[in-house]
């Protein structure tokens, strides 16, 4: 999956692409705005997680769900723990991905989560 960060940075900026698949089936997307313009720029030391990231994706040590909003879409929060020898500090242990689940056209209305945002959690 190393190569989704290569095609994540020559996608198209508002481009979701394809990250991974989550513990329910769903087909979990990102794009380089949410990655480079939100994600990055309030959270840096992400970037040295990305891997960590996919993890909380596909593998999540905890998951919590939120109400859904006026549309009808819903959030779940994964967490991954980041392994002591990955840690930027003793304080950083936990990734925190949140995801946004919609029916959008462009995916013929199946079912999709769009990552919204990722920080570490200390």
């Amino acid at each position: 999956m190393s190569d989704f960060w290569e095609r994540l940075a020559r996608a198209p900026f508002r481009e979701p692409l394809y990250i991974a698949t989550d513990p329910d089936g769903i087909d979990v997307y990102l794009s380089r705005e949410v990655w480079e313009a939100h994600i990055l720029v309030r959270h840096d030391v992400l970037r040295e997680y990305r891997q960590h990231l996919i993890q909380a994706l596909t593998n999540p040590d905890h998951r919590e769900w939120e109400e859904s909003d006026s549309e009808g879409r819903y959030f779940i929060i994964h967490y991954a723990d980041i392994p002591v020898a990955f840690r930027s500090s003793p304080a950083s242990h936990r990734i925190r991905v949140v995801l946004k689940y919609l029916k959008p056209a462009a995916r013929q209305y199946k079912l999709t989560a769009l990552v919204c945002t990722a920080y570490i959690l200390s």
